[in-house]
């Protein structure tokens, strides 16, 4: 009945001397998994000409078949990575993504030399949506066995330079020629969100300048599309522009295919879902190893999310004090990660995993067993690498399963796949089995060698590896050079005498297999072999390592491979939302018509203010649901307001890359984690107007924010809140400070005033050219589309008085330069932003009506400034001029009451005009009055509740509330200090812990992100 009656037994060794031909295969007596959830104990699987022609627990055998007896083993349907980059398949080392916006911080020419790069038909460089992976697509044999020794059978070949980096494929994984081996060449296109400083001049140096460009590719290429199909149904009409970039993109505007965004965080991941659900399009999302900090928002967004399994090293410094500039952050991100697939399916989200970032695929095992370890289940594993992956890429009919008429992608393991001590044996691509031999990797952690000690710690920050080599008897370690990673070894330089040989430079390649290191020595043509293994860490005499590794030796042997964790809190929130709150016998500065109440009482309810008076009842029907705070003694005012703000901004607060932004978004990137946002909430800050930078004539869109600590982005912005738009003149947008310099234009004066006139006219006729489309569309006639930019339509808007104009501008002749332009368009300027000399011209700012967002006391920083004087606002108030005091300054806004205090000193201001000028009055600038800015009914429960005279440098804010919800308690906040330094030294404990265990180590990256002020974002890198 069986061809010979041949069984070919599967033993340690191989089992064949290499690949299996098609044709007729029983796979006999295994344990199958036909599909995530389904097994069968004893099954077969009939494979004729590379397809799978029947699976089952008693499937007839035909005669003609070769028999494979896997009795002992499982078999599971190949795996399936929807993302894995071209460098990575060619064999070269993984590029680590930028950790920055890409851009100098002072806004200058900062690019460095790199090699040339492909150049793109789009007028901004790295845009390449036209590319295709496939004629670049190149298959390292190594890259390919190693994939293959894991279980994968099919990868999706990603563009991996660039904004819009092309086109991805699906191929599969056997020696076919590639013609053979494509199964999709069409699978996404491929988004970065990650600023490109290698891209070129003109190419976006914010995280908003990429998401902007974003937008506007798609419209442009859904405009074309529409353009194309109207000029059609009218012959001899002259055809419109047409870019490769918006053709390549008409799968994307058409649902064809997703755009799929490289996120580097879970702030990119929901910038680029909101981004791609404006759009109307499809997206796929790769990355997001922290999806878990803003749970409830990834849940509501339902992304097809492919996340990584890169969890960071276990953190290790070199002195036990440098602990103290790590971070809680940082802490807390190498902790949770690992369980962050499983929070995610906690969710109820279907997501597939990649080997996207690992700086080697042979680390991917170790990352999946940790996975597991903090409760990802095996089905959620396999099915994130089998049966999901294939739907994301449309490809649900061909991978991810065992079934009939599918091809043969098969993974023949001992064991239970990807866990601790299991071993593919073979792995089957359309029908062809390769065998898989033991598999070495790029060694991690410390080692001994013939007495010496070898330490290989991997640099996050960086993506590098370097190599520590203590040789015997020495004290200190040597570090090696040029080190570089490959798949599955790491080499390096050394000094042969550091490894027992003859002095002088040798080159040595490391391979780790299992508990083993190989070392390869060569010097010249001499190549001598060297063998050790993996030593735990000596923990230094007197550290905190050597008080864990006691502990840990008295304690019980290991921790638990299980650590499965709930879903852990917010990064803040509210500490009391009660229906109501008043606060009674407080002094009440209301900034309203009721002035000042020596002592007053304030009823917030429903988180609108309901009354405040010198005697207030609580309503009967809500008086048990009413928090009482005692206010005797204390004073209360509103929530304070900056009006000029860079607060909360994931990235670069300027775009660079062009002198006019107008079509970037504050809104794009906001950053809730920012801990800004809570240090001044603590110096009763409620609201904050957040801008783009100045480094552009005409800048990006506002945003005005509540502080809501411990909110998603999307609850950030104040709603109804008119929009308004950056602008400026003077030294920043002419580059006078910019470090290196620049050639863009403007550079004068008179250039910035006449770009500025440049773009409104451009703006104007825009609008002209979309009314008289509509006027056609009304007649009945079919005209092609006027083509979308959002950079006019938003400065049209401008000229329509729908947003607002709040331009920076220092000196008097700018000042009257900028009115002057505005005039010309009947348009009017909201406020000027700094405004230092503005005293010189208040009568002609009164009479444009505009208002001024002024300095308090700056002074001298630079030339534009050196006329400012400290009475400039109490003399504009005199001329009529609505007058704020702003920050410009995270530092600054934490005590904008003292700012506020300054106006008594140099203007003799009363106390409640000179508090004005950071509430009411930057309310009014902002046109959001009608909420925020005084304590009258019917306004949002923004106050804060002081310690004294809100004017005193004694004073402390003790509360900050925002709509009924208190965001800020001085005592709480101290209360908490300990907990969260108990919290630091346990997970400190807990690194080092692991590291001594040798568990793979690195120095912990700093916080990137970046001060926000007036020298950071206004001066230098506005």
């Amino acid at each position: 009945m069986l061809r010979a009656s041949l069984v070919l037994l599967l033993g340690a060794s191989a089992q064949l001397a290499g690949a299996a031909p098609p044709g007729v295969w029983a796979l006999t007596n295994a344990r199958v998994v036909p599909a995530p959830g389904r097994v069968l104990e004893r099954g077969t699987i009939l494979v004729r000409d590379g397809l799978v022609e029947a699976v089952g627990a008693s499937v007839p055998v035909p005669a003609e078949a070769t028999v494979l007896d896997l009795r002992g083993k499982t078999v599971y349907p190949g795996l399936v990575d929807a993302h894995v980059t071209l460098s990575r398949l060619a064999g070269k080392a993984p590029e680590r993504p930028d950790e920055d916006d890409g851009s100098d911080p002072s806004g200058g020419s900062s690019r460095q030399e790199t090699p040339e790069r492909p150049s793109s038909s789009y007028p901004v460089p790295g845009v390449r949506p036209e590319r295709s992976a496939l004629p670049e697509l190149v298959l390292s044999p190594e890259v390919r066995r190693t994939l293959r020794s894991l279980g994968f059978t099919a990868v999706a070949a990603v563009p991996d330079d660039g904004l819009f980096r092309g086109q991805a494929a699906v191929v599969s994984l056997g020696e076919r020629p590639l013609a053979e081996s494509v199964l999709s060449p069409s699978a996404g296109q491929v988004v970065s969100l990650a600023p490109d400083r290698r891209a070129g001049e003109g190419a976006p140096t914010s995280r908003m300048g990429t998401l902007a460009l974003a937008r506007r590719l798609v419209k442009e290429a859904r405009w074309s599309a529409e353009a194309e199909a109207a000029a059609a149904r009218s012959p001899g009409r002259r055809r419109p522009d047409r870019q490769p970039a918006w053709r390549a993109l008409g799968g994307v505007v058409s649902g064809a295919e997703p755009l799929v965004f490289e996120t580097q965080d879970v702030l990119s991941l929901l910038e680029a879902g909101r981004l791609s659900r404006e759009l109307g399009v499809a997206a796929r999302f790769v990355g997001a190893l922290d999806a878990w900090r803003l749970a409830r928002e990834v849940r509501e967004l339902r992304p097809d999310l492919v996340l990584s399994l890169a969890f960071p090293a276990v953190p290790s410094v070199d002195d036990d004090d440098d602990w103290l500039d790590v971070p809680l952050e940082t802490l807390r991100a190498w902790d949770r990660a690992p369980s962050n697939p499983r929070w995610m399916r906690d969710l109820g989200l279907q997501v597939a995993f990649t080997t996207h970032g690992l700086p080697d695929l042979s680390d991917l095992p170790a990352r999946v067993a940790k996975a597991r370890g903090r409760g990802l289940s095996a089905e959620d594993l396999l099915a994130g690498l089998t049966t999901v992956p294939a739907r994301m890429l449309g490809l649900s009919q061909q991978l991810g399963e065992i079934a009939p008429g599918r091809p043969a992608n098969l993974v023949v393991v001992e064991g239970r796949l990807l866990e601790t001590g299991a071993r593919v044996v073979e792995t089957w691509v359309d029908g062809v089995a390769y065998p898989v031999a033991a598999r070495s990797a790029a060694p991690s952690g410390r080692y001994r060698v013939e007495g010496l000690e070898l330490e290989f710690r991997r640099e996050p920050s960086t993506g590098s590896t370097s190599v520590l080599v203590t040789p015997p008897s020495a004290e200190t370690a040597e570090r090696a050079t040029s080190v570089s990673r490959q798949e599955g070894a790491l080499a390096f330089d050394a000094d042969g005498a550091w490894l027992g040989l003859a002095p002088g430079p040798v080159r040595v390649t490391a391979r780790a297999t299992g508990e083993s290191l190989d070392l390869t020595v060569a010097r010249g043509a001499e190549r001598v072999r060297k063998r050790g293994e993996r030593a735990p860490r000596a923990p230094r005499p007197g550290t905190a390592e050597e008080a864990v590794e006691a502990e840990t030796s008295r304690a019980a042997p290991e921790a638990p491979d299980s650590d499965v964790r709930p879903l852990p809190s917010r990064h803040g929130g509210p500490l009391a939302e009660p229906k109501g709150v008043l606060v009674r016998g407080a002094e009440v500065f209301t900034q309203g018509p009721q002035g000042t109440l020596p002592k007053g009482d304030l009823l917030v309810v429903d988180g609108k203010v309901a009354a405040v008076g010198p005697s207030v009842e609580v309503p009967p029907l809500i008086s048990s649901s009413v928090l009482v705070v005692d206010g005797t003694g204390l004073a209360v005012t509103p929530g304070l307001v900056d009006a000029h703000s860079h607060t909360a901004v994931d990235g670069n607060v300027n775009e660079t890359g062009r002198n006019v932004s107008a079509e970037t978004r504050i809104l794009d990137v906001l950053d809730p984690f920012d801990p800004n946002l809570y240090r001044e909430l603590a110096g009763g800050l409620t609201t904050a107007h957040v801008l783009h930078g100045s480094a552009n004539t005409i800048g990006g869109q506002d945003a005005v924010l509540k502080l809501k600590w411990g909110e998603g982005p999307a609850s950030l912005p104040v709603p109804g809140a008119p929009p308004g738009i950056k602008m400026a003149m003077g030294e920043n947008p002419r580059g006078a400070n910019w470090r290196g310099g620049r050639d863009r234009f403007p550079r004068t004066r008179m250039g910035v005033a006449a770009l500025l006139r440049e773009r409104f006219a451009a703006a104007r006729e825009y609008r002209r050219k979309q009314q008289d489309e509509a006027a056609s569309r009304a007649l009945g006639e079919d005209p092609v589309p006027v083509r979308p930019d959002p950079e006019l339509e938003a400065i049209a808007e401008v000229l329509e008085g729908t947003r607002r104009i709040h331009a920076h501008a220092y000196v008097k002749q700018e000042i009257l330069d900028l009115l002057r332009a505005c005039e010309e368009e009947g348009v009017k300027v909201a406020t000027l932003q700094h405004a230092l000399d503005a005293y010189k011209v208040a009568d002609e700012i009164a009479a444009h009506g505009a208002g001024a967002s002024v300095f308090s006391d700056w002074w001298a920083y630079k030339l534009e400034v050196f006329d400012a004087i400290p009475w400039n606002a109490p003399l504009l108030l005199t001329r009529g001029v609505l007058v704020s005091y702003n920050s410009d300054s995270d530092e600054l806004a934490r005590r904008m009451n003292l700012e506020a205090a300054k106006a008594v000193k140099y203007g003799g201001l009363s106390r409640e005009a000179a508090l004005s000028l950071v509430t009411s009055s930057p309310a009014r600038q902002l046109g959001v009055e009608g909420r925020v800015g005084s304590l009258e009914p019917g306004k949002d429960g923004d106050f804060v509740l002081w310690s004294g005279d809100p004017l005193d440098t004694g004073t402390v804010c003790l509360e900050t509330w925002i709509e009924g919800k208190r965001l800020f308690d001085r005592k709480a906040d101290l209360a908490a200090r300990a907990h969260l330094a108990a919290e630091k030294a346990d997970l400190v404990a807990r690194a080092v812990r692991e590291a001594s265990r040798g568990e793979e180590t690195s120095s912990p990256a700093r916080s990137r992100r970046p001060e926000r002020g007036c020298l950071d974002a206004e001066e230098a890198a506005e």
